[in-house]
């Protein structure tokens, strides 16, 4: 939950609220950071991983006062369930090497035509942040979408939101790798309970329990050895 919402609350709106109009801060930002709606950042590519940049294959099509967005995003958080999307891609004027082309961001709405919102993904944690695909199929936008409303926009503005998200993650990591250290302790206390004592159950909210902790399975009225309900506690 907290991934998904610092990915809604953090990077979607500071990507509009560092680089965009006021008219654009007015329209999407703030119904972001009042929760009112649910942001999704896509930068992430099935070809492209560390090097976002490079191997980007999502482009944006000038054409007359429209811009034309084609590619796809893969990993987005909140991408399945987003009102707003911040979507980053390269602009191609028929001339620029690939790899040399802008880096531009626009901002899309879910139930635009020829924008696809995929299914949540299947993933082994972190389940309460909902992570999916976007599909874009020559979605047609006009320039009040396109972030700052200006085709030039460094490289840099991307990666400094990249820098806030890492600071995020790490804290989240951290987190996660004390819970770890200390559920391992109480699991290894399990395990030699059960393998010193066979016909001893400990619930202790493990599946499988049907005793309370330091109680017998077989016989509820013979207690635990003491230095199980000890190191238990």
């Amino acid at each position: 939950m907290v991934t998904a919402l610092g990915v809604s609350m953090g990077l979607t709106s500071a990507a509009i609220m560092s680089r965009g109009t006021v008219r654009q801060k007015e329209r999407w930002a703030l119904p972001l950071l009042t929760l009112e709606k649910i942001g999704a950042w896509a930068i992430t590519e099935p070809g492209s991983g560390s090097d976002a940049f490079g191997g980007m294959k999502s482009t944006a099509r000038k054409e007359g006062d429209e811009y034309v967005l084609s590619g796809s995003k893969t990993f987005i958080t909140n991408g399945p369930y987003a009102d707003t999307i911040v979507f980053i891609c390269k602009l191609d004027d028929g001339k620029t090497d690939p790899k040399e082309r802008k880096i531009v961001s626009f901002v899309l709405d879910r139930g635009m035509s020829g924008l696809t919102q995929s299914k949540p993904l299947r993933k082994m944690g972190l389940h309460a942040s909902p992570t999916g695909e976007l599909f874009l199929d020559e979605v047609r936008v006009g320039r009040d979408r396109l972030i700052g409303e200006t085709e030039d926009q460094p490289r840099s503005a991307s990666k400094e939101t990249f820098t806030m998200e890492r600071t995020g993650v790490a804290a989240m990591a951290l987190g996660i790798v004390e819970q770890c250290l200390e559920h391992r302790g109480h699991l290894a206390v399990v395990a030699r309970v059960a393998h010193d004592h066979p016909g001893l159950t400990v619930g202790h909210g493990f599946r499988g329990a049907t005793g309370v902790a330091g109680h017998c399975h077989d016989d509820p009225g013979r207690a635990a050895p003491a230095w199980a309900i000890q190191m238990i506690a």
